[in-house]
């Protein structure tokens, strides 16, 4: 998975000019909100902002928090955090499926009774099983929806467009929109953003080649890439291919973002680090995807507070975006709940 459907169509794909401009090509975004799909914005935690305004200035968040708490809970099962799992089952049942509450679904009887039962067993055995049927049948009916209800609205949408024209990835792939961000980056931000463009280097600069060896303009950025003594390696001899050195050499100059969690790495789950090590030798392209991803959605917290800001106004204007209004919340959040951010 990767952050892919929100960046831009390569110039050389659409027939365009070579000169690269900060001004964003709204004709390319149209297209980008077209082929929006439901999974990709759940994966995303800037685009899943944009969701939840929208379906906030319809009136009808409810089902869209419902899949996105829906979604972190799969992940936590997944990852197999059962805290973490049980800690938004609870607050899943008792914010969504149960009757009156803040953001009642509607929930089917058979769904609201099997909640009511998992609860209070919780309140007798804090150590129960996350409720994993319960939320499963509600998910699959709140997912269809979202995807068949307000997706398709949303990509018709004034805040699908701004979605797309601002994510990081579309940022990050235009040189004018990078020197324009630069002086704002932070530390981590730089670093961050260093790991996205050299993996994205690695990424693009073999997609036109069969033979499988490098471009001219791909050997002299990875003779710019720092050299240190590799921690995520691969379990095999040292390649010989020039892409998998490549891939290595990028793995080895970010192993700290690749292998911690936040603030110092980027929280690639377990079982994603392990494909990306093992998947080292044959350095496929898709290689650092999860990974970007993942820098992307550890960069959405400054990302979203700098276009809040002047400067981030004025970037805006400096690439031809004109920011929507924010919309209010129709609900007070607490500190204990999962959408308080929002």
């Amino acid at each position: 998975m990767g952050c892919c459907s929100f960046e831009a169509t390569p110039a050389t794909h659409r027939g365009a000019s070579t000169t690269v401009s900060p001004r964003v090509d709204y004709a390319d975004v149209r297209r980008a909100c077209a082929d929006m799909e439901l999974h990709a914005i759940l994966e995303d935690s800037f685009a899943s902002q944009y969701l939840l305004a929208f379906a906030q200035s319809e009136l009808s968040e409810e089902g869209v928090c419902f899949v996105l708490a829906a979604h972190e809970f799969k992940r936590a099962v997944a990852e197999f955090n059962p805290v973490r799992a049980l800690e938004l089952g609870r607050k899943i049942c008792e914010t969504h499926l149960m009757p009156g509450s803040d953001l009642d679904i509607n929930a089917a009887v058979p769904t609201q009774k099997a909640a009511t039962r998992w609860l209070r067993q919780y309140a007798k055995d804090p150590k129960a099983s996350p409720p994993v049927e319960v939320i499963r049948g509600a998910h699959r009916i709140g997912y269809r929806a979202v995807a068949f209800d307000v997706l398709p609205r949303f990509r018709q949408s004034k805040f699908c467009e701004e979605l797309c024209a601002l994510h990081l990835s579309r940022q990050l792939s235009n040189v004018a929109r990078r020197a324009l961000l630069d002086p704002h980056l932070d530390a981590r931000a730089q670093s961050l953003v260093r790991f996205w463009v050299e993996s994205k280097a690695f990424e693009t600069g073999y997609t036109t080649l069969a033979s499988g060896w490098p471009a001219e303009g791909t050997v002299q950025a990875r003779t710019r890439l720092p050299s240190h003594p590799p921690r995520l390696q691969a379990p095999v001899h040292r390649p010989r291919e020039p892409r998998a050195q490549h891939a290595q050499t990028v793995a080895a100059a970010h192993s700290s973002l690749l292998e911690h969690e936040p603030p110092e790495g980027i929280g690639l789950a377990d079982d994603a680090r392990v494909r990306l090590t093992r998947r080292l030798p044959e350095a496929p392209l898709a290689l650092f995807r999860e990974a970007q991803l993942g820098a992307i959605n550890a960069m959405c917290g400054w990302y979203s507070s700098f276009l809040e800001s002047e400067a981030g106004t004025a970037y805006a204007e400096a690439i031809g975006v004109d920011l929507l209004p924010k919309v209010a919340k129709r609900w007070k959040a607490d500190a204990d709940n999962y959408a308080a951010d929002w």
